[in-house]
C-alpha cells in the first residue's frame, strides 16, 4: 500500500472513532492529523472545527520543514491546520476537500481563526510544522482565487 493509502487509512480509522455529536474531542491529538508524502507535510483536521470565520487570503506556501501553510510578504510561512477532507496528492501537492489541487504560490481565499499557541490547543503533533514559533491558523473553508 502506498504512503498516501496508509495515511488515508489512518485518517479514516481516526474519523471512525470520532462522535458525530458536533462536540470537540477531548484529546487534542484526536482533532488533528499529520499527512506526509515525500518531503511534504500537512496538518489536517480530523473533525470539523467550524466556528471561526476570519478572512485569510494569500498564496499557498511550503515552510522550511516542508509543511503547507500560507506565505507571508516577508517570505515566512504561517502554519495552517487545513480543513477536514484536505490531503496530499501522490506527488505531494495540496489537495482540497473538493479535489482542487494547489501548488506553492497558488492564491486562495479562506476563512478560519488565528490561534496564539497551536501546541497548547492541539498537542505535540503540530511541532513538526511550527518551526520554532507557536502561532498559526485553523482554516474552516478554502477556495481558490481564479487567475487572471
Amino acid at each position: 500500500m502506498s504512503t498516501v493509502g496508509v495515511t488515508a487509512a489512518l485518517i479514516v480509522t481516526a474519523l471512525a472513532g470520532c462522535g458525530s455529536n458536533g462536540h470537540e474531542a477531548a484529546d487534542p491529538q484526536e482533532r488533528v492529523g499529520l499527512v506526509e508524502v515525500g518531503d511534504h507535510t500537512l496538518l489536517v483536521q480530523l473533525i470539523d472545527e467550524g466556528g471561526a470565520d476570519a478572512a485569510f487570503a494569500g498564496p499557498v506556501g511550503v515552510s522550511g520543514q516542508g509543511c503547507y501553510g500560507i506565505s507571508n510578504e516577508d517570505g515566512s510561512v504561517t502554519p495552517v491546520i487545513w480543513p477536514l477532507g484536505f490531503g496530499l496528492t501522490e506527488d505531494g501537492r495540496l489537495r482540497g476537500d473538493d479535489g482542487t489541487v494547489y501548488a506553492a504560490g497558488d492564491a486562495l481565499d479562506a476563512g478560519g481563526g488565528f490561534v496564539d499557541d497551536l501546541r497548547s490547543s492541539y498537542g505535540p503533533i503540530v511541532d513538526e510544522c511550527l518551526g520554532g514559533g507557536v502561532d498559526g491558523i485553523v482554516l474552516g473553508s478554502v477556495r481558490p482565487v481564479p487567475s487572471g
